[in-house]
């Protein structure tokens, strides 16, 4: 994760208490605890009050390894057994012609009351989809969800996924840039106008190292992760400099 940013709007210091009040009760109480899906912003709050406290037993997993939406589990010192996250695997099939999209699936989830931290991962790829769970709310989906869309769909419990809804395409390209601005860069990476990423930007879908991203005009350092709700993300690995004309190098990598 990127360097830590301090908690600023009262949902991230409401959190960031949870999670001490988490650590209090597993180390002195013996007490284990788990979350909801947490976002890599919230991820990135709880290990910093977790490393503050030096509590050490603790896990974030989100059903599979490369998950981003992960739960995290705080247990007590010294405890090996083995806690099992409350974790369900839903695969959602439909065999219209319509497209469905994360959004989709996520908005038919959130319709019926469920919370988004009840919801992870949402992983799509043609006429399928597998959404992550938290187990005490699987049986609502399975139950209500009849319709996604438009599109008529059947879901159904599984154990697994296959490999190829897991490994993430990714691109590692080198864009040149007229300056290191926010909405620059991302209309380089994305091949979108710039008035397309500035209405992406004014619907609050951009956040830069997990933080909402508020103006086009910021200035995008090495090493920041750019997400952009519904169409991925773009890490900065490098600025390799400048061309004769004062164009700048960047070397990036898409997650879309």
């Amino acid at each position: 994760m990127s360097s830590y940013i301090p908690v600023s709007d009262n949902a991230e210091k409401i959190f960031a208490k949870q999670v001490s009040e988490m650590i209090y009760k597993a180390d002195i109480k013996g007490f284990y605890a788990f979350t909801g899906f947490l976002d890599e912003r919230f991820q990135q709050i709880a290990l910093f009050q977790i490393n503050k406290y030096d509590f050490m037993d603790f896990e974030f997993y989100g059903g599979f390894s490369e998950a981003e939406r992960k739960i995290l589990i705080i247990k007590c010192n010294g405890v090996s057994t083995k806690i099992e996250f409350p974790i369900s695997i839903l695969k959602v099939e439909y065999s219209s012609t319509t497209e469905l999209n994360h959004r989709d699936y996520l908005g038919a989830c959130l319709s019926l009351g469920i919370k988004r931290e009840c919801i992870g991962d949402i992983l799509t790829k043609q006429n399928i989809a597998y959404i992550f769970v938290s187990t005490n709310i699987k049986q609502v989906i399975l139950s209500e969800i009849t319709t996604v869309g438009r599109a008529s769909v059947k879901v159904t419990l599984c154990d697994s996924i296959p490999a190829e809804f897991i490994h993430k395409e990714e691109k590692p390209v080198m864009i040149s840039v007229a300056s290191l601005r926010a909405d620059v860069i991302i209309s380089s990476a994305l091949n979108l106008s710039r008035t397309d990423v500035l209405n992406i930007i004014k619907s609050k879908k951009v956040s830069v190292n997990h933080i909402l991203l508020n103006s086009a005009s910021n200035q995008i350092n090495c090493d920041d992760v750019i997400s952009i709700k519904g169409t991925g993300r773009l890490e900065i690995n490098n600025i390799r400099g400048t061309s004769r004309k004062g164009r700048i190098f960047v070397e990036i990598t898409k997650f879309l």
